[in-house]
């Protein structure tokens, strides 16, 4: 009786930390993620911009 409560006891306890790990690593992966696609956009803007005012200047 009490070896199988600390079985259960020692599962809980498993399952809770393999839960926050696996949300934690899927929060860190998803925000690395959104970030990527932040700084590419961010990125690709800036790069835009020159390159417009270089042919607004040329065509007008």
């Amino acid at each position: 009786m009490y070896s199988e409560n600390k079985m259960i006891k020692n599962q809980r306890f498993f399952c809770i930390l393999f839960g926050a790990t696996f949300t934690l690593t899927l929060n860190l992966l998803l925000d690395f993620m959104f970030l990527c696609i932040f700084l590419n956009i961010w990125y690709l803007n800036l790069a835009k911009i020159p390159i417009e005012t270089n042919t607004f200047a040329k065509n007008y």
